[in-house]
């Protein structure tokens, strides 16, 4: 009987990695032309086009988002084609001309090789969904990000997120990626005309706040504290898709960004509401750009992207060593999620 399992999960082991191998060969053949070839098939109609901006004092990050969108511009699909941004843009790293830039890990920026290019997965995702393509694989990251409005965002990740979509027209459809100074396209051409005009609207959106945990500690200065970890409010929105002409709406996600928990340090005779006013006067509201809906066509407004991550904020000694710490939660309660 347990030998019989084993042959199960091999060959259950084996199934997926020969599909993923195959999704991957697929996608990494897919044919790439260049502008004159587009019109000369006839791909010369506006399907849906999105726009994000990036930072332009921040060069590693703009490398990384233009090698990786020199992969995916003039990507031809095929009716019934997927594709895979992990197979077309290939691993990234140092090897293949990627430079270490910022990287959202856990809510943290941290550096890693390749970071920025979760810009293009997230701006090629808002076009494939006002093309009206079907999205088979998409992940939202850890946090809102500052270059467009939660819900809205993809990530990737070397073997573990995908951003995937399938053409599921009866005609070709071609993607384009373009950089003009500081704003990045990604649109989606066609050889007729668009069915639907599609808009992508956020609904529902919620606040989570982040908790606290109070550390007692009386070897601090009386109304002395100090901030060990800084944390952040979370985010829960639902996203949906709505057609120009046609009634109701079609769901796309719900998307949780988990808050994170601040923990503060605190001494005797310290008031707690006068700390969290402080430190998060501090910290600041962090308010994502939103760029607004978007229809097929359109070019929506962005913002930089916060490029600053959070950390530790010392805002008064450290205690002494050997202090008796006590520890007192204050979570209070989370909204119902949507």
């Amino acid at each position: 009987m347990r030998r019989h399992r084993w042959k199960l999960v091999l060959g259950l082991l084996v199934f997926f990695l020969a599909l993923n191998l195959a999704w991957t060969l697929a996608a990494a053949g897919l044919p790439r032309l260049d502008e004159a070839a587009r019109r000369r098939l006839g791909l010369v109609y506006l399907q849906a086009r999105f726009s994000t901006y990036f930072d332009l004092n921040l060069p590693d990050r703009v490398h990384n988002i233009e090698l990786a969108a020199r992969q995916i511009d003039g990507l031809l699909l095929q009716p019934g084609q997927e594709f895979s941004f992990n197979a077309v843009v290939g691993k990234r790293t140092a090897q293949r001309g990627f430079r270490s830039a910022p990287v959202l890990v856990g809510g943290e920026l941290v550096d890693g090789v390749g970071g920025g290019i979760c810009q293009l997965s997230t701006t090629l995702y808002n076009a494939a969904l006002l093309a009206d393509l079907p999205i088979r694989e998409r992940v939202h990251h850890s946090r809102p990000l500052g270059y467009v409005a939660p819900g809205r965002d993809a990530t990737v990740y070397d073997g573990l997120y995908d951003l995937r979509f399938m053409n599921n027209r009866d005609e070709p459809v071609l993607l384009s990626v373009e950089i003009i100074e500081n704003r990045l396209t990604v649109a989606v051409w066609g050889s007729s005309p668009p069915k639907h005009e599609v808009n992508v609207v956020t609904v529902d959106r919620k606040i989570v706040p982040a908790p606290v945990e109070w550390v007692h500690n009386p070897a601090l200065a009386a109304g002395g504290f100090r901030v060990l970890q800084m944390g952040w409010d979370g985010v829960s929105v639902r996203v949906y898709k709505e057609y120009r002409g046609r009634p109701g709406r079609r769901f796309v996600s719900i998307d949780l960004y988990p808050p994170r928990p601040y923990r503060i340090e605190l001494g005797p005779n310290t008031s707690k509401q006068d700390i969290l006013a402080a430190v998060k006067g501090v910290a600041g509201e962090e308010t994502p750009a939103d760029t607004g809906s978007g229809k097929a066509g359109d070019v929506p407004a962005g913002d930089v992207p916060a490029e600053r991550g959070p950390g530790a904020v010392p805002l008064s000694p450290p205690a002494q060593s050997g202090a008796d710490v006590e520890v007192e939660s204050d979570f209070g309660e989370f909204p119902p999620f949507p």
